[in-house]
C-alpha cells in the first residue's frame, strides 16, 4: 500500500538521509534500483551505486541526491488518440515508477571500512512531478485526489477525468485511477473546431487544458540557399534557374484561446506553464501532436474584481518538422 506522501517528484531534489552517532561511521553507501511494472519484483541487478564520506568527524549525517538518477526512467507519452476520445486513457509509458535502495554505513580501521548499519527502502512511486519552493524539504503529492473536475472548464466534446491515487495496486501502471468526469463549466461548442492540450502536471500526472475560442494555425518555411556558378555555355537555358533551394522544412504554429475562465483555473494554467512536454489535439482532424509551448512569460491578472473572467492566449510549436526527418 502507498500513500500520497510516499511519492518522489523527480524534477524536484529529492535527498535520501543517513544519521546516526558521528563517533560510529564514517562513510555510507547506497545501492539504487529503478523499475516499472510490479512493485514486488524489483531488478535482480542495482542501476546505481553512491559513496558518500563525511566531510568532517563530527558530522551525523550524509546525503544522497537521487531524483536526476530516477528521472532517466520516466518518459510518459500518450500512445494514441484514445486519450481525448475513449472511456479509458491509453499511454506509451506509465507516469510513475518504483525505487528501491538500500542503505549501509561503515566505520574505517586501518583504511578498512567495518559495516556498522543497513536499511533498506523498497516499493516507493515516483513521477516527473515537481515541489514550489514554499513546498519545503524533498516535495510529495499533496494529496490523493490529484485531478478534480468541478472546477475545471472543458467542452463536451472530450473526455475529461478525475485521478486519483490507488493505494492497493502493485502495478505502476495503475497507480492513478481516472474516472470520466463532466467538468463542472461544461461548454457546448457544436461543430466548432477547437484544440485540447495535455500536459504532465505539477504531480507528474497526465492532465488537459481546452482552448475553446478563435485559434490561429501558421506554418513557418525554412531552407537553404545556393546559387550554382555556370561555365558551360552548352547547358545554358533561361528556363534552367542558377539559385536552388534545399534542405526545405517547415514548422507548424498555434495560437489558442481559452473560454473566459475563473480564478481556480489560474493555478491549473500556471502548470501548464511549468510542465516540460506537451501534445495538441486537433478535434476536427482527430489528430494528436506533440508541440511546444513557446510563451515564456506567465502573467496573472490580479486585482480583477470579485467573479471576473479572464481569458487565455498561448502560442504553440510543433516539436516535429512538417517533413518527417526524424533519424
Amino acid at each position: 500500500m502507498q500513500n500520497y506522501n510516499d511519492f518522489i517528484l523527480t524534477r524536484s531534489p529529492y535527498y535520501i538521509t543517513y544519521s546516526a552517532t558521528a563517533s560510529l561511521f564514517d562513510y555510507a553507501t547506497l545501492d539504487l534500483w529503478v523499475w516499472s511494472g510490479d512493485k514486488t519484483t524489483p531488478p535482480s541487478t542495482k542501476n546505481f551505486s553512491l559513496t558518500s564520506y563525511k566531510a568532517r568527524t563530527s558530522d551525523n549525517s550524509l546525503y544522497f541526491q537521487v531524483n536526476d538518477y530516477i528521472n532517466g526512467f520516466l518518459d510518459p507519452q500518450i500512445s494514441d488518440n484514445t486519450y481525448f476520445t475513449g472511456n479509458t486513457a491509453s499511454f506509451v509509458s506509465t507516469e510513475a515508477v518504483w525505487v528501491k535502495w538500500v542503505l549501509k554505513s561503515y566505520k574505517l580501521s586501518a583504511g578498512v571500512g567495518t559495516l556498522y548499519q543497513t536499511s533498506t527502502q523498497s516499493g516507493k512511486p515516483a513521477t516527473l512531478g515537481y515541489g514550489y519552493v514554499t513546498d519545503g524539504y524533498n516535495p510529495t503529492l499533496a494529496t490523493s485526489s490529484i485531478i478534480n473536475q468541478s472546477d475545471r472548464f472543458g467542452v463536451d466534446t472530450y473526455y475529461h477525468y478525475n485521478v486519483s491515487l490507488n493505494t492497493t495496486t502493485n502495478q505502476s501502471s495503475q497507480l492513478f485511477t481516472r474516472v470520466n468526469s463532466t467538468p463542472a463549466n461544461n461548454l457546448c461548442l457544436g461543430d466548432l473546431n477547437f484544440y485540447q492540450i495535455i500536459f504532465l502536471n505539477k504531480w507528474g500526472v497526465f492532465d488537459t487544458m481546452d482552448f475553446s475560442r478563435k485559434s490561429t494555425r501558421s506554418i513557418s518555411i525554412n531552407s537553404e540557399k545556393y546559387d550554382a556558378y555556370r561555365t558551360r555555355p552548352d547547358i545554358f537555358s533561361q528556363y534552367r534557374g542558377t539559385s536552388r533551394i534545399y534542405n526545405i522544412n517547415a514548422n507548424e504554429e498555434w495560437i489558442l484561446n481559452t473560454d473566459l475562465l475563473d480564478d481556480y483555473n489560474n493555478e491549473v494554467m500556471e502548470q501548464l506553464f511549468l510542465s516540460d512536454r506537451w501534445w495538441l489535439y486537433d478535434a476536427e482532424k482527430q489528430l494528436a501532436y506533440p508541440v511546444i509551448l513557446t510563451d515564456k512569460k506567465f502573467d496573472e491578472k490580479l486585482g480583477v474584481y470579485e467573479g471576473a473572467m479572464i481569458q487565455w492566449t498561448l502560442k504553440f510549436e510543433s516539436a516535429n518538422n512538417k517533413i518527417n526527418d526524424i533519424r
